[in-house]
């Protein structure tokens, strides 16, 4: 009769378990990155709001000059016309 020997069948499932989570891993991991969100890098923050002539607008002067549920446009992303609230 011929059997695999204990020392040879350890060392077939060490390559079988291996492969196969190195597998796993290569598809898992990119998998499960793509649900979590990205770190705060080193980004500027915000883009500042700005008034139709391109004047930065700051909170507490834009709050005193308009009264409540005024809805006055100011420059948005990329110059689009956006509502202040």
């Amino acid at each position: 009769e011929l059997y695999i020997d204990e020392n040879r069948r350890f060392v077939m499932n060490l390559i079988l378990l291996g492969s196969a989570g190195v597998t796993v891993g290569a598809l898992g991991v990119p998998y499960i990155l793509f649900f979590l969100p990205p770190g705060t890098g080193g980004g500027g923050g915000g883009s500042p709001a700005k008034d139709a002539l391109g004047n930065d607008l700051f909170a507490s002067e834009y709050l005193a000059s308009k009264p409540a549920g005024d809805r006055s446009l100011a420059q948005g992303l990329k110059g689009d016309a956006t509502y202040v609230d």
